[in-house]
């Protein structure tokens, strides 16, 4: 394998990384948003003044408590667990950023 063939290699491999490397950071930060969209939902329902039309103590009457302990709701409160969505994001974003400077380095854009 002539020194061409190895950058050329080296090249081919280095777009594919980046390539992969995106679309682990997408499918990790499409998991982080679902997550946060779940404890917004959680927080939408728990807050009493976001019931339509109602204040005071209608509002408080009308908080919807069983959805609140759906288990949906359940998984998606739990700490460990939005740590670990949160650190997968972390880490494949910063895979990206290696595989980029990589692929910079090999003089590509």
């Amino acid at each position: 394998m002539g020194t061409e063939e190895v950058i050329r290699r080296q090249k081919a491999d280095a777009l594919f990384d980046v390539h992969e490397a995106e679309e682990r950071a997408l499918q990790a930060a499409i998991a982080a948003r679902a997550w946060a969209n779940g404890i917004e939902e959680f927080a939408k329902l728990l807050r009493p003044d976001s019931v339509p039309g109602k204040t005071g103590a209608a509002a408080i009457q009308g908080l919807n408590v069983t959805a609140l302990r759906g288990d949906k709701f359940r998984t998606v409160l739990n700490h460990e667990s939005a740590i670990e969505v949160a650190e997968q994001l972390q880490c494949a974003l910063s895979q990206l950023a290696e595989a980029r400077t990589k692929k910079t380095e090999l003089g590509l854009r």
